[in-house]
């Protein structure tokens, strides 16, 4: 009993724990991002200013990471790569962090989804060791769901340990119910956090649709919307290969590589503005709030563009996700498709499978992708959810492969 009590204290306090860490990380990046590249340099009025900042990024980023004796950027960033350690120590968290950091403001075309998620994992872990837990994978995956919560601020995430218990075929039901238990007062403590400092909305924001008409154009729409976003995914993993197994040929000298990444980086931001900078989630917003500013070309480069410039990032020495990043090129693309929106029930449509195709093509899981769709756009959008489960169904049966690996939970 004694014990049983310890884990569930454990879970509500991790969970706490995980929504401080969202918060204090995605606030600490926002604040530097925004001061230094449009306060301090102004690079919206002062476009050549991208060059130098981006290329001092690249250098700072590959500085960090010879720092911190990270010769191999990619060894220990993913649940998968962490779930086999016995042991995760302080000093690994610390070190993930404050490289993921610098990577974000310096600059880098990725989200933080990739950084904090397995960072939760190893929290959760240290978490178990503390209290005597024997479970601390567990309690590993506890800490990822608190953290999936907390990125949306909403209670639907905390469907996800159904989702993932479902695939499991080896719990039991005691089992299967004690994790659901442990798994719901992580996300209560999670969004505890949030609400305690008054943080209202989840890493993505959209303005309230309200109620919206379903119609068969709207679910043909969403079918085909979310095919052809489901590949996005496929295609920024496969050039992100690409690009590593170039920038692999380099000498192993960090002011070379960092010059190299920076410059990269400096060329397609120049190229492609500001509305494509950083993980994309607030350029997601300006594209739809002014999609009728954007010419079929401009939406078709910034598409390309920023899946270019996210797997230039992946590939090179920079650290972060590919989900947020790709919504935005999801977003070019799903705008592209529709000639212009008509009205607000095509806007909800086009978001809803463009956002479902992203999720499915990035996790390659109809049940997460779910999960994250009726958390941004609530339970009563299911039939344009069916349709574009439908269309990444067909894109899934096509390739019969898994869509991407970037991103293990």
């Amino acid at each position: 009993m004694k014990k049983q009590i310890i884990a569930l204290l454990s879970s509500l306090t991790l969970g706490f724990t995980i929504g401080l860490l969202y918060l204090g990380f995605t606030k600490a990046v926002d604040v530097s991002q925004d001061y230094i590249w449009f306060d301090l340099f102004d690079v919206t009025n002062n476009k050549v200013y991208i060059i130098p900042l981006a290329v001092a990024g690249g250098l700072l980023m590959a500085g960090a990471l010879k720092l911190f004796k990270q010769t191999n950027k990619k060894s220990g960033l993913s649940i998968k790569d962490l779930s086999p350690l016995k042991n995760i120590s302080p000093t690994w968290v610390v070190t993930s962090l404050a490289l993921g950091y610098i990577s974000l403001v310096a600059g880098a075309s990725l989200g933080p989804e990739a950084i904090l998620m397995p960072l939760s994992f190893a929290i959760g872990i240290l978490f178990a060791g503390m209290y005597s837990i024997e479970q601390k994978k567990v309690f590993g995956l506890l800490a990822v769901i608190a953290m999936l919560a907390a990125f949306f601020n909403s209670w639907y995430a905390g469907l996800l340990p159904l989702c993932l218990i479902a695939i499991n075929k080896k719990i039991d039901i005691k089992q299967t119910l004690k994790l659901i238990l442990l798994g719901l007062l992580a996300v209560f403590g999670s969004l505890a956090a949030l609400n305690l400092l008054q943080h209202k909305s989840g890493y993505l924001v959209l303005d309230s649709f309200g109620s919206i008409s379903i119609t068969p154009k709207l679910l043909l729409l969403s079918f085909v919307v979310s095919a052809a976003v489901t590949l996005l995914p496929l295609f920024a993993h496969k050039v992100t290969f690409k690009i590593q197994k170039m920038f692999s040929l380099l000498p192993n000298k960090w002011l070379l590589q960092g010059l190299i990444a920076g410059a990269g980086l400096a060329t397609m931001y120049y190229l492609l503005g500001p509305v494509a900078f950083f993980s994309g989630s607030s350029g997601i917003s300006e594209l739809i709030a002014n999609n009728s500013e954007y010419t079929s070309l401009q939406l078709a480069g910034l598409a390309v563009g920023k899946i270019l410039i996210t797997a230039w990032c992946l590939g090179t020495i920079f650290r972060g996700g590919i989900v947020f990043p790709l919504l935005l090129s999801g977003v070019s693309v799903s705008l592209l498709l529709s000639g212009g929106i008509p009205d607000i029930n095509w806007l909800v449509a086009l978001l809803i499978s463009t956002f479902f195709g992203i999720f499915y093509g990035a996790f390659g899981s109809f049940a997460i992708a779910a999960t994250f769709v009726f958390s941004l756009f609530g339970i009563t959008a299911w039939p344009l959810l069916l349709a574009a489960a439908f269309g990444s169904f067909v894109v899934k049966k096509l390739y019969k492969k898994p869509i991407s690996e970037t991103l293990a939970i």
